[in-house]
């Protein structure tokens, strides 16, 4: 370097020294008891002041679908077994079953000090009789693997195990012999997925990780913290597939095998998008989501969360992952039964996952119910019975229980009914479906309407409430002109008041405002019957509230099908009625037909006048 330079090199150097002496950072590193923090040691604590309710124990018996209890000795699997009694956690699904005569060993260790408290899924097994150390032996790369590999599936089931369960190393880390990953569609595997449906057992499959995986680490990714501590959990860049792809690869399985029961383990790595989940799951009625290491995502959106877990309630299974500590359960039943704000999602330091706290969801008695246990004890071999072992010994749980399942799922035979029908029935732009409860599936609607071709989907016993839940699957195949509603009657014998009945009826309603915009609604009035005359006053409210909510929405009409029934002491006649004095004889349904016909004549003509008006609209 030359001498010359020297002179100017020190005056920039001393210039950057005061420079950097005198910048805001440097003076607050100088400023007395204040240093810079590093992210990870960011730790603040909430000013927020607001009522909390940690909760130790669910209000209901509970299974936890997604447990890892493989490495436990005897003393901890006792003390979790002691957790799980004070949480009321009634029966834990262990995802650690090997394959072959080891899992047998297993399932013995879980239930022999603990009998009816665990049942077990058995894992894939790609390596077969090869060595674990040499790929190139493994019996996944072999012709015939998945009929092996359903054989050998079909042992674990004779020795007790209730489902297979998937990791995400299908799709991210197992590679056929030329080095490619092994994607989650590969056909080689669909011989397992059907065994799994002629065993009628679930399939529990975690497929990918939270999306910010598969994202930059960088400092958009809301993640950083948590993957710079673990940069080995990205999967970002080589040859590791799009999150949206590999998620999109198991649908594609899902949709495949329609006769397979698939539990997607931590929200199906949706719960970031419960928009795209919810279609996914109304395509899919064969799937299942279990939240597991998931609340944190889901009780940063309380609201999108709760519409989410009211819609698919009968779809939504409780999961924690691990062993869980009495202090990682009590978030998740924070989050589900109350509605606190700004709490805890973990009892790691903060944040163990993402900047952010969580909310309660506060959800209703019956989708508790469905969450706890009733949607396991429904899909999951051997936890019915290992509810019902809990319950015997436990008095409190079997009165918790009481009341039987009330999920929309009991529907489920009907609905896919329904859904064959609705395949062999193209969408009329100018049709009629009548949707509601026993007094609709009685309803022969070519004797009272001859010629129309309207279409009955009725499910007797079926309240608001559930036409709600089934809407869309439904009425979207149809796509209707008209849609006429009857629900109500059974809904007050339930005990629901004529304020959460006529709740229903708006939520019907906004549903079909938003998939049918065009769709023109009657909603029939709650009859009287003499069977159930005591509840008239309730009925006749639950009439006003629809009838008043009718009269502000263009596109929906109240029709009175209650007072064509009454005689001259304002009582509902018996010749309108069957023998049970409930639903409706020949005569009444004439008397329907009356009042309901002219009225769908004239909701057909305003839907086709709507239409013509919105078509000339166009460009």
């Amino acid at each position: 370097m030359s001498h010359s330079l020297w002179p100017g090199l020190v005056v920039c150097l001393a210039l950057a020294a005061v420079a950097a002496e005198s910048s805001p950072a440097a003076a607050q590193e100088s400023a007395p008891g204040r240093r810079r923090l590093y992210l990870d040691e960011f730790r603040p604590q909430p000013a927020l002041r607001t009522r909390l309710h940690p909760l130790t124990r669910a209000r209901f018996p509970c299974v936890n679908v997604h447990f890892h209890p493989g490495k436990l000795t005897a003393a901890e699997l006792d003390e979790h077994v002691r957790v799980m009694d004070d949480a009321n956690i009634a029966v834990s699904v262990s995802l650690d079953g090997p394959v072959g005569t080891k899992f047998s060993e297993h399932l013995q260790t879980l239930t022999a000090r603990h009998p009816g408290r665990f049942v077990a899924f058995v894992r894939m097994d790609y390596i077969g009789d090869g060595s674990p150390d040499d790929p190139q032996s493994w019996d996944v790369h072999k012709p015939g693997f998945g009929a092996r590999m359903a054989d050998r599936l079909t042992e674990a089931v004779r020795q007790g195990a209730s489902g297979l369960k998937l990791l995400k190393d299908l799709g991210l880390s197992l590679r056929d012999l030329n080095g490619k990953l092994i994607p989650p569609d590969d056909p080689r595997f669909d011989p397992v997925w059907e065994r799994a449906a002629e065993l009628k057992i679930p399939v529990l499959w975690h497929c990918a990780d939270p999306r910010a995986f598969f994202e930059p680490i960088d400092e958009r990714n809301e993640r950083w913290e948590e993957l710079y501590r673990h940069p080995e959990w990205s999967f970002h860049g080589g040859d590791f597939p799009k999150f949206d792809d590999l998620v999109a690869a198991r649908m594609r399985v899902v949709g495949r095998h329609p006769e397979t029961t698939f539990i997607l383990a931590h929200f199906a790595d949706l719960p970031d998008d419960l928009e795209t989940l919810s279609r996914y799951l109304a395509r899919h009625p064969n799937a299942y989501v279990e939240f597991a290491g998931r609340i944190a995502e889901l009780g940063r959106q309380p609201f999108t969360a709760r519409e989410f877990l009211i819609r698919h309630q009968d779809r939504i299974l409780f999961g924690t992952d691990g062993v869980p500590p009495m202090s990682e359960l009590v978030p998740h039943f924070q989050m589900l039964e109350t509605r606190d704000e700004y709490f805890p999602y973990e009892d790691n330091p903060f944040p163990p996952q993402g900047l952010w706290n969580i909310y309660g969801v506060d959800l209703p008695t019956d989708v508790l119910r469905q969450v706890y246990y009733e949607n396991a004890a429904r899909v999951i071999p051997g936890v019915k019975q290992a509810l019902a072992d809990y319950a015997a010994s436990r008095p409190e749980a079997a009165s918790a229980m009481k009341g039987g399942d009330r999920s929309p799922a009991r529907w489920e035979a009907m609905m896919k009914k329904f859904d064959a029908a609705n395949a062999a029935e193209p969408p009329n732009a100018s049709g009629v479906v009548f949707v509601g409860s026993s007094s609709i599936v009685r309803w022969e609607l070519e004797k009272s309407f001859a010629g129309l071709g309207y279409i009955n989907r009725g499910f007797g016993g079926s309240q608001a409430s559930d036409a709600v839940h089934f809407a869309r699957r439904i009425l979207l195949p149809l796509r209707p002109a008209v849609i006429v509603f009857y629900e109500g009657d059974n809904d007050i014998a339930r005990g629901k008041s004529p304020e959460t009945v006529a709740a229903d009826f708006r939520q019907f309603v906004a549903i079909v405002h938003e998939e049918l915009p065009d769709a023109e609604l009657l909603l029939l009035s709650v009859k009287y019957s003499p069977s159930r005359a005591k509840s008239m006053l309730q009925h006749r409210a639950v009439n006003a509230l629809v009838e008043a909510y009718c009269e502000e929405d263009p596109q929906c009409r109240y029709v009175d099908v209650a007072t064509p029934l009454l005689g001259p002491d304002g009582l509902p006649e018996a010749r309108y009625f069957v023998k049970d004095m409930l639903h409706l004889s020949d005569a009444g349904y004439a008397e329907w037909a009356k009042v309901v016909g002219p009225a769908v004549s004239d909701a057909v003509a305003r839907a086709k006048q709507a239409t013509t008006t919105t078509s000339s609209e166009k460009p």
